[in-house]
């Protein structure tokens, strides 16, 4: 292994330590689970409604939407922050914390719905 590759690979874990964190507390506030980085999301008990739940704190996370298929696609804790660490750009991933710990609250929740109608009338 060259120096490069061991810096790459540092890199690559530093930059999936905030989206893991992020999932870790989210989902822990969301279904008071504490999953493996490896462990199938619906194996450790979470169901399609804690994932709607998840995909609407990350959406708060990234101050943007991304399609629910999202969460399912990337059905554990290590390859959805891969994921994020990827599509999130840096001013995104510092934003503030939705409130309680990564569950949305009404505000927030409600911002949201109507940023993403806007946007969908948009499209039309």
């Amino acid at each position: 292994m060259t120096g490069r590759s061991t810096h790459d690979d540092r890199a690559a874990a530093a930059a999936l330590e905030e989206p893991r964190a992020f999932l870790t507390r989210t989902i822990n506030a969301i279904a008071g689970l504490d999953i493996e980085p490896d462990g199938n999301f619906f194996e450790a008990g979470l169901g399609s409604l804690e994932l709607m739940r998840l995909h609407e704190s990350i959406c708060l996370w990234l101050g943007r939407e991304v399609p629910v298929s999202v969460v399912f696609r990337h059905p554990n804790l290590q390859a959805l922050a891969r994921y994020l660490a990827a599509d999130a750009p840096p001013t995104a991933r510092a934003a503030p914390e939705p409130a309680t710990a990564g569950v949305a609250g009404p505000e927030a929740r409600r911002k949201l719905r109507a940023r993403i109608q806007r946007r969908r009338r948009e499209e039309r």
